[in-house]
Order: structure tokens, then sequence, then C-alpha cells
């Protein structure tokens, strides 16, 4: 074959495939494409049915969940509220109960108070008039005549005193010192109640140890309290009146179930020597310094409070100032009831 024949033979071919085959690979081509697409578009479908699906569920589940949680919170908001009106009525019932409990107690410890001053004034009566007879020399017989010329028309009560005296008389004959007192010899009376010598016993409560005259001194201040009787400490310096002072505060709320509000008042330079006093032997009792600025003074009246005190945990029971404090601020401390007062160097009160 020559040149141009094999030129013209490849012509041919190419034109046979340029018309046959490529337009038949072109529709192949587009065919495949166009079921690429179809299934492409089908999974995408499937693709976005299965998401909205599962999202759809999330949805439901996340609004189920922010529901049953509002329930739930609405509820516990519920419970708590009642619970909380349930804890404010019982501490109401028991607040009501201790304020009649300290308040029978109150009026019980009164109306034995009252009862003892009487008793205690009677006695010192008897006493003293049975002691002048014997100074002034006259006999059983003539105070008989004179008793007898006196006309006393309650004579129930007449029987009612003069069987206390006797009684009183019995006690203070089983109590006399073994050595008899002649009738020429001074006589020194002893208010302390004998029955409470022996038996009287220093509080667990004051971490100290008394002395026997500290002791005496803590029963004759006992003494006083019992009977509602004010009196004075007079010790010499150096013998321990602060302790005898704080002693009583301690027996007074551990014995007598009084925890105050107590009241101590002292010059400027001892405010904290009492309280460090009070804080290393009583530390049971908690104290209440009132000193300091206007505006300290005013924070430290807002535990002032009658509703909160009496009681053993009560913000506070005892409060230590000095006079010139309580001077200044006379109508604040005039809202609570003062169940003790001390007065540490007492001539200050002028």
């Amino acid at each position: 074959r020559t040149e141009e024949e094999e030129r013209a033979m490849v012509m041919r071919e190419w034109a046979g495939i340029v018309k046959k085959d490529v337009p038949k690979m072109w529709k192949a081509f587009q065919k495949n494409r166009s079921d690429l697409e179809v299934n492409c578009k089908k999974v995408t479908k499937n693709a976005i049915k299965d998401a909205r699906k599962k999202l759809g569920k999330t949805w439901r589940a996340g609004k189920e969940f922010a529901l049953r949680a509002k329930r739930l919170q609405k509820e516990m908001m519920t419970y708590w509220k009642k619970k909380d009106k349930e804890i404010q009525e019982l501490k109401k019932k028991r607040d009501k109960a201790e304020k009649e409990i300290k308040k029978k107690q109150d009026e019980e410890r009164e109306s034995l108070l009252q009862k003892k001053k009487l008793e205690f004034i009677m006695r010192k009566s008897e006493i003293y008039t049975h002691f002048m007879a014997k100074k002034l020399g006259v006999s059983d017989t003539v105070k008989n005549d004179i008793k007898g010329e006196v006309e006393i028309d309650e004579k129930e009560a007449e029987k009612a005193v003069m069987d206390m005296i006797k009684n009183r008389e019995k006690e203070k004959e089983r109590f006399k010192a073994p050595e008899k007192i002649d009738k020429g010899d001074d006589v020194r009376l002893d208010t302390v109640d004998p029955s409470l010598s022996n038996a009287f016993k220093p509080p667990t409560s004051f971490k100290g140890a008394l002395k026997e005259y500290q002791i005496k001194g803590l029963r004759w201040l006992d003494s006083l309290y019992q009977q509602g009787i004010n009196g004075i400490l007079a010790d010499e310096m150096g013998l321990g009146k602060t302790i005898q002072a704080i002693s009583l505060l301690a027996h007074i709320s551990e014995n007598k179930n009084d925890w105050g509000p107590f009241c101590i008042v002292a010059p400027s330079t001892t405010l904290h020597n009492w309280k460090n006093e009070l804080e290393r032997f009583c530390p049971h009792l908690r104290i209440l310094p009132y000193w300091g600025t206007f505006s300290d003074r005013k924070t430290l009246r807002k535990f002032f409070n009658p509703k909160h005190l009496s009681m053993p945990y009560s913000p506070f029971h005892v409060v230590i100032t000095s006079y010139q404090l309580i001077a200044l601020d006379e109508k604040y401390f005039r809202r609570p009831k003062w169940h003790y007062m001390i007065l540490d160097e007492a001539q200050a009160i002028k």
C-alpha cells in the first residue's frame, strides 16, 4: 500500500470512531452520570430522613426532659415550701412552749423569792428580838406578859407565825456552834440559810478551784440571790471578788437554769479583764462586750431582742460595759429584763 492509501484508511477509521463510538460512549457516560445523580439524591433523601428521624427523637427527648425538669423543680419548690412552713410552725410552737415554761419558772421563782424575803425578814426580826431581850435583860416571864397584853384579831395568822418562829428556833439551836454564846458577848448574825452550809458545792461548769473563804462568799451570794436581796462583797483587794462573782453566774446558770441576761458594769480600765476572766472560767456563757464607737454599739444592740434571750442557745448571756456607756445608752439597756447585775467598783454609781 502506498502512503496515501494508509492515510486514507486511518482517516476512515477515525471518521467511524467519531461518528459511531464517541456518541455511543457519550450516551453511556451521560446515563451513568444520570444514574449516579439519581442514586446520590436517593441516598441524600434517606440520610436526611434518618437524620430528621433521629433529630426528632432527640428533640422530643429534650423537650420531655425539660418538661420533667420543670415539673420536678415545681414539685421540689412546693415540697420545700411546705417543709419550711412546717419547720417554722414547729419552731414557733417550741419557742412558745419554752416561753410558757420560762414564764412559769419566772413566776414560781418570783413567788419563792417573795416567800423567802418574808421568811428572812421575820427570822431576822425574831432573832433581833431574842438577842435584844438578852441585852436588855428582859425575862421570859415579862415577854410572855407583854405578849398577853397584845390583842391580835387574826388568830390563825398568829399561830402560823409562832409555829414558824419555833421551827426557826429549833433550826438555830441545831446548827448553833458547840460553844454557847454568853449573854454579854457580841452577837453576829449569819444571813446564810443553815441548810445550805454543808451541802453547797461550787458549780461544775466553773473551770477553776475556789478556796474555802471563796466558797463561803459564793454561798452567801447565792443565799442573797435566793431571797432576792442585794449585797456588797467587800473583801480586801487580791482575795478574788471577781472570781466569786463569776462563779455565782456559773452557779445560777447551771443549778438554777437561769441563763440571764446578766449585766456586768465596771470601770473602763477593767472591762477587758472581766472579759478574759469570764472566757477563762466560764466558757459556757456567751459574752457580749458592749463598748466601742457609736456604730459599733448600734450593731451590738441588735442582740438586745428579749425574744431571743434567757435561753442556753441565746446569742449572749452576759453583757460587759462601763458606767459611762450604760448611762449614755440607758434607754437601750431598759429593753432587756436583766436577771442579775454585778457592779464592780460600785462607788462609781454615785
